[in-house]
């Protein structure tokens, strides 16, 4: 499209069109003379001032303007946010469960999984297995809920998650570990158990504090990781870090993610680098790039409906 065309369609000047594209902010944009052909589906860059205020490390602001860019033009396209429904959100169930189960060591396998997240049981497979997958169920749809409405991070809140995900352990779900551990893979020893409520208050006062100096593209992944290295429960750390990590991101207008089977080993060393080296990037790198590969199939969906099935 030309520049008219885009300054048109995204509501701005046609003089801010060729600068955002002078400035290389729209991906695919070739100059053609004085001018520039834009890509069809190009959408608008994030303004860069709406985050002026914020700290937002160098090599981040290219890649987090980028995808601010395109949660900003698909709020505008969705209407109801990013509150799935119906098949969309059993898919994204499925998807979002059986990576986590099967990290649990569960004998379940995607169809089976499937079964259960719609209340069809799966024969011959344990009572323990089936409660795993529908407390993954319980605890995704309450934070769907959460996301509309105002009620901060909290440590009750936190407990009530774990108590959803371990729904088939009554003694253990919503109670702290009563044992020091070590994570799998680093050095790096957590707290000790009588110090989990502490640095759990901590990090959660932290959080709220960094809200006004850093991207949400930044500040959500140290929230994970930090989460995930203070391990305050025996059982279940990754479920509720990435429930809550999810929670964050619909808050500040992002699409849910899910981690994949293969993302997994990303997942494990982009933690042991942040533990190990205190090199956050790779969480960060992760992070957002599912979101923006998130983003992009719905970007897909209002140009090619058929790419609807993929999400």
């Amino acid at each position: 499209m030309s520049v008219k065309e885009a300054a048109k369609r995204w509501g701005i000047s046609d003089r801010r069109v060729r600068l955002l594209c002078s400035s290389g902010k729209v991906e695919g944009a070739v100059r053609d003379g004085r001018s520039y052909e834009i890509p069809e589906h190009a959408v608008k860059p994030a303004d860069g001032r709406a985050v002026r205020q914020k700290d937002i490390p160098e090599e981040f602001r290219k890649v987090f303007l980028r995808i601010d860019g395109k949660r900003d033009e698909l709020l505008r396209r969705r209407e109801g946010g990013w509150v799935l429904s119906g098949e969309l959100w059993e898919k994204f169930l499925l998807e979002l469960a059986w990576p986590l189960v099967r990290r649990g060591g569960s004998s379940l396998t995607p169809e089976e999984t499937g079964q259960i997240l719609k209340g069809v049981p799966a024969a011959g497979k344990p009572l323990a297995e089936h409660l795993e997958v529908l407390g993954i169920r319980e605890a995704a749809d309450w934070i769907q809920e959460l996301a509309a409405g105002q009620e901060e991070l909290s440590e009750a809140l936190i407990l009530r998650l774990h108590a959803m995900v371990l729904m088939g352990r009554r003694k253990e779900g919503g109670l702290y570990r009563s044992r020091a551990v070590r994570l799998s893979g680093t050095d790096n020893e957590p707290p000790q158990p009588f110090m989990v409520p502490v640095m759990l208050d901590w990090l959660l006062k932290e959080y709220e504090e960094k809200k006004k100096k850093l991207h949400a593209l930044e500040l959500i992944p140290r929230l994970h990781m930090d989460f995930e290295w203070v391990h305050p429960f025996e059982d279940g750390n990754t479920r509720v870090g990435w429930m809550l990590m999810n929670l964050e991101l619909m808050r500040a207008g992002y699409p849910l993610v899910r981690l994949s089977e293969g993302s997994l080993e990303d997942y494990y060393r982009a933690l042991g680098q942040y533990y190990e080296k205190s090199n956050e990037a790779p969480m960060i790198y992760l992070v957002t790039g599912l979101v923006e590969e998130s983003l992009d199939q719905w970007l897909r969906c209002f140009t090619e409906p058929a790419a609807c099935s993929n999400l």
